[in-house]
């Protein structure tokens, strides 16, 4: 096995997605010599762009969320990146029908009025679901049947039932205006990543930080650093995979196995002749269960092809094999398709491609969501280990969990931290 030198870098950095590159940026910003060791032959983890017959798809993370606060956004100029602005108010459909405007307004005053109970009865020491802060019939009667459309709506947007979900850590995060990225998401992360030493093909698999320097090995190559950012998913590092000498610190492992995956995917459909006539990259909604329900991200940057999302309790509940997952999607897609317009209609969709985060070995998840109780668990495992270690990525963001945007300041706020013990 080759040792990659003799002199200890400064800083390793395991992980090339959004983290671990604002990591590598900031480490060359800093001087500091580094290399990033990713499992992947490919940069960008969860946030990843592919080219389907001359169109940019994002398979990963596609919405630039929290705009006003986005690291990114700055990023895109400089890329030369056109962004579009995300509409504030959906569509919704119920049997094929597109409803009034007033309903969605009801729908968007419903969702504010979550956030509100969220953000008032909720704490770190007395937490409350998601579910516990949504109204009710007797509450909000303007919204009648489409109770169970809100409640999927949270099930979607957090990857998980809205009864799993800490209404504490929902609270805190910094919402706002959502930008979409011409070209892709994955696409403008890849090109940041540009010039970093990156090892690819390399999964770490023991880390000792008994001694100094810290010591790392993969199937092919030994590294030695003074310092660490550690960028792999929790749910992957909570499977137990990589060896760590001597064990991680019961405050790291309590809050690594706190979390759950999130389930979020994408059937990516072309639909030329579309029902989704309010223009380009339009979310749509529709009414429904609160379990067995789509999103449909319609008319990407204009073109005939769209997103089916699919998630939350549906999906984390299924059994089966990868292969029986994806069918499932499918399924699920379509027969919502089918129920709001007609089996003769949907006869023209093509399905191109099915994202499956979940049982991609490198992800295990979408992303990672707190219950109830356990938001708190991400401020811990911001706690640098012994002044060696540092956890990055949206699982260590208070504020933007979930996002590339949240996992992008955590990887910089690493490299900060240590920077200021190194000089």
């Amino acid at each position: 096995m080759k040792t990659n030198s003799d002199k200890p870098l400064d800083v390793a950095i395991i992980g090339a997605g959004p983290a671990g590159i604002a990591a590598g940026r900031e480490c060359s910003k800093n001087q500091l010599s580094f290399k990033i060791i990713e499992a992947r032959n490919r940069v960008g983890g969860r946030a990843h762009t592919v080219d389907f017959n001359g169109q940019a798809l994002d398979l990963g993370a596609h919405w630039m969320h929290m705009a006003a606060s986005n690291p990114l956004v700055p990023h895109t100029k400089a890329c030369g990146v056109e962004t579009v602005q995300s509409a504030g108010i959906y569509p919704r459909y119920k049997d094929g029908q597109r409803q009034s405007s007033e309903l969605s307004h009801n729908l968007h005053e419903a969702w504010a009025i979550t956030e509100a109970n969220a953000q008032s009865k909720a704490s770190a020491a007395h937490d409350l679901s998601v579910a516990e802060c949504m109204p009710t019939l007797e509450t909000y009667p303007q919204l009648k049947d489409w109770l169970d459309t809100l409640a999927f709506g949270y099930s979607l947007y957090s990857g998980r039932a809205a009864a799993e979900v800490s209404a504490f850590d929902y609270a805190r995060v910094d919402d706002g205006e959502n930008l979409f990225p011409k070209g892709g998401y994955g696409s403008l992360v890849a090109k940041l990543a540009q010039n970093l030493p990156i090892e690819f093909d390399s999964v770490v698999t023991s880390i000792d930080w008994s001694g100094e320097p810290i010591r790392l090995e993969t199937a092919k190559e030994r590294f030695k650093a003074k310092k660490l950012i550690i960028t792999i998913p929790v749910m992957v590092l909570a499977k137990g995979e990589v060896k760590f000498i001597p064990p991680l610190p019961k405050l790291h492992l309590n809050a690594i196995h706190a979390f759950k995956p999130a389930a979020y995917e994408h059937v990516v459909m072309r639909w030329d002749d579309h029902p989704f006539k309010d223009g380009a990259d339009q979310l749509t909604l529709f009414n429904g269960d609160r379990i067995r329900n789509i999103s449909v991200l319609a008319e990407i940057e204009g073109s005939f092809y769209h997103y089916i999302e699919v998630g939350g309790q549906i999906l984390t509940d299924f059994i089966g094999t990868a292969e029986q997952k994806k069918a499932f999607s499918i399924e699920i897609a379509m027969n919502e398709l089918k129920r709001h317009f007609g089996p003769e209609r949907v006869k023209q969709i093509e399905i191109m491609h099915v994202t499956d985060w979940w049982n991609d070995k490198y992800s295990a998840g979408s992303w990672s969501v707190a219950p109830p109780g356990a938001a708190l668990s991400r401020e811990a495992l911001q706690t640098p280990i012994d002044n060696k270690i540092w956890f990055a990525g949206e699982a260590t963001s208070p504020n933007q969990w979930g996002t590339v945007g949240g996992a992008w300041l955590e990887g910089e706020r690493a490299v900060r931290h240590i920077v200021k013990l190194l000089q």
